[in-house]
């Protein structure tokens, strides 16, 4: 009886440890983005008024 009561609580603490790890993962793939952009964003911007510039002259 003792046990079942035990494992209740545990697996309410597991439902907020997943949503700390999902807010995690997301948090590092925001940052890596952040540090491309950062990282390129002149390359990127050159990238892509080349392309429109090819789609407009086509």
């Amino acid at each position: 009886m003792r046990l079942k009561r035990l494992s209740g609580k545990w697996l309410s603490k597991q439902e907020g440890q997943a949503t700390v790890e999902y807010v995690l993962m997301l948090a590092t793939i925001v940052v890596i983005l952040a540090a491309f952009l950062t990282a390129f964003h002149t390359h990127i911007v050159r990238f892509f008024f080349t392309f429109i510039g090819q789609l407009l002259t086509s």
